[in-house]
C-alpha cells in the first residue's frame, strides 16, 4: 500500500511533529500514521456576467446549508464543511434584463474530501443579434 495519500484530499492529517537528529548522534525513532476519512466537502462557485448591461452591484449565493454571501458579478467563492450530499445552489439579486443560463437553484452533488467547482453564467441585456 502506497504511503503518499497526498493526491487523495479524503485523507486529511490530523498531527506532525518534528525530531532534531544531530550530526554526532542517531536516534531511533517509531511512529504511527493514522488516516482518517474526511466527513466535509466544498463547491466553488464562479460566476460570469457577460452581455451590453452587466449587474452593477452584484449577486447574493446562496449554498444550502451555509450562509447567504454577496458576489460580484464576476468572481469566485468558496464554501466548505458541507455535508457529502446534493446541496443547491442559488443565485439571486439579479438586475432586470439579466437571467443564468441554466437556471436557479443548481442543484451540485458535494463528496467528502473534494472540493467540486460549479459555473454559474449569467447573460444581461442583448448579446447577439435580435433577428
Amino acid at each position: 500500500m502506497p504511503v503518499n495519500r497526498a493526491h487523495d484530499e479524503s485523507f486529511i492529517p490530523r498531527y506532525s511533529d518534528t525530531i532534531a537528529i544531530f550530526r554526532d548522534g542517531a536516534a531511533d525513532v517509531t511512529f504511527t500514521v493514522v488516516c482518517v476519512r474526511a466527513t466535509t466537502g466544498g463547491v466553488t462557485v464562479v460566476v460570469s456576467t457577460s452581455g451590453t448591461s452587466p449587474d452593477p452591484d452584484g449577486y447574493q449565493l446562496s449554498v444550502a446549508g451555509a450562509e447567504t454571501r454577496p458576489i460580484p458579478s464576476v468572481a469566485r467563492e468558496t464554501f466548505t464543511g458541507l455535508t457529502p450530499e446534493v446541496h443547491l445552489i442559488t443565485l439571486k439579486g439579479l438586475a432586470e434584463g439579466c437571467s443564468l443560463t441554466g437556471g436557479s437553484p443548481r442543484p451540485t452533488a458535494v463528496l467528502a474530501g473534494k472540493t467540486i467547482e460549479v459555473r454559474l453564467d449569467v447573460v444581461c441585456g442583448v448579446t447577439g443579434d435580435p433577428g
